[in-house]
């Protein structure tokens, strides 16, 4: 899992190395943001897309339900939108439960 990981940010910081020159597309990421790059490669691969309202929240913490999301996402597995939770903190009615049964 670890080398997954691994492999997966690897290609995020290579895609990253393509300059974004137009203004971002959250409002509240800045486009010298040191992540700036990173976030728009992973926006245009459909990995992350932001929140709701337009924002992306650089600098809070990401949860355990966005981070299984971005992985599956990342490594383009098949979801099954009728899964059922394995977790007892974890309501079948989750949004994330698909992602983490993934």
């Amino acid at each position: 899992m670890k080398r997954t990981v691994s492999f997966i940010l690897i290609l995020v910081m290579m895609f990253s190395q393509f300059a974004y020159a137009e203004e971002s597309i959250f409002s509240d990421m800045a486009t010298d943001h040191w992540a700036y790059d990173a976030v728009m490669t992973m926006s245009d691969l459909g990995i992350i897309s932001g929140y709701s309202d337009g924002t992306f929240k650089p600098n809070d913490p990401i949860t355990r339900a966005e981070f299984a999301t971005v992985m599956v996402l990342a490594l383009d597995l098949d979801i099954n939108p009728n899964a059922t939770s394995t977790f007892v903190d974890m309501a079948d009615s989750h949004w994330v439960v698909p992602y983490v049964d993934a």
